[in-house]
């Protein structure tokens, strides 16, 4: 079968020396990758994961393939990163054109757009419909958020029960949030082996780098926690700012440039004073949910390893409440402390506002 097998080097020859390819290290690295011995080896599941799957869950597979054809218009697919263009890339490969009697495929939780979730939900319509979730944490936040929105769609059109054969999670075969929220509710589960990395381990293998296990790793917990909150408010806080800008009459800058006014005084003098409502009430906002400590994100991020770290109160308060405790008296008196602490920092927050002759929310 090797000999059957012809590579056109042509294109890639400017990026050789000029002695050629170097089959030599080219053959390490294949020998590497075939003990498991090299940097990562943990993590090369991948080279033999079609055989295993042959040989273990493809038969499973197909049976929940068949189940979702009989009995469903629709599946939709909750992921990101490579759970969803895995998923994306196997479709488009194997059945590029939709048959006519196929189930339409929806793939959702690889952004945060309202537009688009709503979009699904409308093209869905009375359809019925399966869900297969993937993740191998179930921590990432855009995949949580979708995929509650759907198993909550999924209960209220069969109720909380049958909605529970209409979900499949593909995760851990034993770690994680969704292997557990799988296990207690008896959803069918497929797995992603443990030695096959994520695509951000997998680009720092192939950088030289050891892969790391973020989710496990409680010193990065706020990094993170950091990082993904920047990212998640980047988009909405530029829509803001910029729509401010853009209401600064034009005429003013041009009154500053023939006065001889450069960037920096226009910046100083017109920009910031004429957009500072729009910070004061995007600051007030801030500080209104300054105590509820971005729940939605810590929640869905967060896990036992870094529970030390990332633990803060509105995620204490559910987990002694809702999360299973019972403590129903503690958290409504703690949730209450909460919000009264929250109203009172805005109060002075918008008092401090006023001060600076600018609008406050109230």
């Amino acid at each position: 079968m090797r000999n059957m097998i012809k590579v056109d080097l042509t294109g890639a020859a400017p990026f050789f020396d000029a002695a050629g390819p170097d089959y030599a290290a080219a053959a390490l690295a294949q020998r590497m990758l075939e003990e498991k011995s090299g940097p990562g080896a943990e993590f090369t599941g991948w080279i033999e994961l079609p055989m295993r799957m042959k040989k273990g869950e493809l038969k499973p597979i197909l049976a929940a393939a068949s189940k979702i054809r009989s009995r469903s218009k629709a599946l939709v697919v909750v992921g990101i990163g490579g759970s969803y263009l895995g998923a994306r890339g196997a479709i488009e490969l194997l059945r590029p054109l939709p048959g006519k009697d196929d189930p339409k495929i929806f793939f959702v939780g690889n952004g945060l757009s309202p537009d688009y979730l709503n979009g699904v939900i409308e093209q869905l319509g009375d359809d019925d419909f399966d869900v297969n979730v993937i993740s191998k944490s179930g921590t990432t936040l855009e995949p949580a958020l979708a995929f509650r929105m759907f198993r909550g769609l999924l209960e209220a059109k069969y109720g909380p029960e049958k909605a529970k054969k209409h979900i499949f999670a593909t995760t851990d075969t034993s770690r994680g949030v969704l292997r557990s929220m799988a296990n207690a509710e008896g959803w069918e589960c497929f797995t992603v082996p443990g030695d096959v990395g994520g695509v951000v381990n997998q680009v720092i293998q192939a950088m030289g780098g050891e892969p790391i296990d973020f989710m496990k790793r409680p010193e990065m917990f706020r990094g993170i926690l950091v990082i993904t909150n920047i990212i998640k408010t980047a988009g909405y806080s530029t829509i803001i700012y910029l729509a401010a800008v853009a209401g600064v009459d034009p005429a003013l800058y041009e009154a500053a440039s023939i006065d001889g006014a450069n960037r920096r005084d226009m910046l100083l003098h017109i920009t910031i004073p004429r957009i500072l409502p729009s910070v004061a009430v995007m600051f007030l906002l801030s500080i209104s949910q300054l105590f509820l400590s971005n729940f939605d994100q810590v929640y869905n991020l967060y896990n036992n390893f870094v529970l030390n770290t990332g633990d803060v109160l509105s995620t204490y308060i559910y987990r002694i409440s809702l999360g299973g405790g019972g403590e129903f008296e503690l958290s409504t008196a703690a949730n209450l402390l909460l919000n009264v602490m929250g109203l009172i920092a805005l109060v002075v927050t918008n008092r401090f506002v006023k001060k600076l002759d600018v609008m406050g929310i109230f």
